[in-house]
């Protein structure tokens, strides 16, 4: 019960940020909606966000892990801001760094919301799309498309996790055969209408699967 209290508690504190930085953003008073944000990331990891971005993902991921495993909570809330930042970044005029806050943004929410079920809302399901719109996942290093690929499969979306699958083989991924051939049994346990929702078939998959055997 503690741990769902903490949970719903930082997501209320995002929404409290947020609305910080969305009100001067809407009235393009972009130095006040990063400088918000810049104030949020201190307060909750005690790092500028600008920093935090610039650390590799094993190091970033590092900052959320504690002694009792990752906080999924703070990984949503620093993405957020991210994404936020980032789109700060776009308006101004800033492609690069953009492109490097959007790559970030992305690896954190994925990584909270595979962590933690409360997260898969619509909402955030949103700003994942909304990323995904913006980063290519072809060009995602393989451990960033393995989060993707377990996303996509966990959602439901399994022709953009195949896609993403076959990426992660062209990244040499070392996995690869346990995740496609657990991916495939996977897809022939689910029914056709989840298939079909999904965007295989049934014949597609088994034919899929006979030249992973071959």
């Amino acid at each position: 019960m503690l741990r769902k209290g903490f949970v719903e508690i930082q997501i209320e504190m995002l929404g409290t940020m947020l609305a910080k930085i969305l009100f001067p953003k809407s009235h393009a008073d972009y130095a006040a909606a990063s400088l918000a944000i810049r104030q949020a990331s201190q307060h909750e990891t005690g790092l500028d966000i600008f920093v935090l971005a610039s650390l590799t993902d094993d190091s970033l991921r590092a900052q959320f892990t504690g002694s009792s495993g990752l906080d999924a909570g703070s990984c949503l809330v620093i993405g957020c801001l991210m994404q936020e930042q980032a789109d700060i970044c776009r308006l101004q005029g800033q492609p690069e760094r953009e492109a490097i806050l959007e790559r970030k943004a992305l690896f954190l929410l994925l990584t909270a919301m595979l962590h933690e079920a409360r997260f898969h809302t619509p909402e955030y399901k949103e700003r994942i799309e909304s990323l995904l719109s913006h980063v290519a996942y072809q060009e995602l290093a393989a451990s960033e498309q393995h989060l993707l690929f377990r996303y996509h499969e966990l959602q439901g979306n399994y022709a953009r996790a195949e896609d993403v699958l076959f990426a992660l083989r062209e990244n040499a991924y070392p996995r690869w055969d346990e995740e496609a051939h657990a991916f495939y049994r996977h897809l022939l346990a689910c029914p056709d209408e989840a298939l079909i929702a999904g965007g295989l078939t049934r014949e597609e998959v088994i034919e899929t699967m006979a030249e992973l055997e071959d």
